[in-house]
């Protein structure tokens, strides 16, 4: 069936999803991926061999200020930032950015800051 068959509705519901749902979550994950990249960078150049440097189940303290938050452990750290690195292996491709682009646009997967 050709797109142009569908009925009028099916059509305004499938536009719908691509253009609200797909098109602004894949911003949103450009943008997401730039993030943890940043992080990434941050981390490797410096924090990493930092916490490598504190014993086992050493707690650092949370100044962060965010409500509901709490200190992490060496462990939880380490963790985290294996999460975020496979994070980047699975959506971080040079394949999954362009399609990003492809799909939101290239203003829309960018931080401008």
């Amino acid at each position: 069936m050709l797109f142009t068959e569908l009925t009028t509705e099916d059509q305004a519901i499938l536009q719908h999803s691509t253009n609200y749902l797909f098109r602004e979550t894949f911003g949103a994950m450009a943008k997401l991926t730039q993030s943890i990249e940043a992080v990434k960078d941050d981390w490797i150049g410096q924090s990493a061999e930092i916490l490598a440097m504190l014993d086992a189940g050493e707690i650092v303290p949370n100044n962060s200020g965010l409500p509901g938050t709490k200190a992490l452990s060496k462990e939880e750290i380490d963790a985290l930032a294996g999460w975020l690195n496979a994070f980047l292996t699975e959506w971080g491709t040079a394949t999954k950015k362009q399609t990003y682009v492809t799909v939101a646009g290239a203003k829309q997967t960018l931080i401008i800051g």
